[in-house]
């Protein structure tokens, strides 16, 4: 059960963009107090058990994010899709490439495929073969 808690309290700190960290020295601590003054329970022992570590939560958003990945290149193996580039610049005023997927699943679905930052000198041309490659490896260009 702690198991499947540091994975949702994990999400959570992914969601909300703060630092992992965050789960150690603020959410244990404010459980631990909900714990011992609400439910009159030993908040040690059920604190203890819930692994919020930074490399904890690390580790179980990397997971998270491999499986989300898995399970939309599975789609995309599978599914007609339309592909999107678009482009966007950072706070720091960085180029970036942004690649969307558009597929019917139970209804239309979109979803980042994923995001790239241009270097200055990167030529499209260049891009392009990092395009191709990136899609080589993950999907079928018969479905796209």
């Amino acid at each position: 059960m702690s198991f499947l808690a540091s994975y949702e309290i994990s999400k959570i700190i992914a969601k909300a963009g703060k630092p992992h960290n965050i789960g150690e020295t603020v959410i244990l601590p404010a459980v631990s107090a909900i714990i011992s003054s609400v439910m009159k329970q030993n908040e040690i022992e059920i604190t203890n058990s819930i692994a919020l570590s930074s490399s904890s939560v690390s580790r179980r958003i990397d997971e998270m994010v491999e499986d989300v990945e898995k399970q939309l290149i599975a789609h995309l193996e599978v599914k007609k899709f339309a592909l999107q580039l678009d482009e966007s610049t950072s706070r720091d005023n960085e180029a970036i490439l942004l690649a969307y997927v558009r597929f019917n699943n139970e209804g239309p679905q979109e979803e980042c495929f994923f995001l790239e930052v241009l270097r200055q000198t990167q030529k499209v041309k260049q891009f392009l073969r990092k395009l191709l490659l990136i899609s080589r490896k993950t999907i079928s260009h018969s479905k796209i």
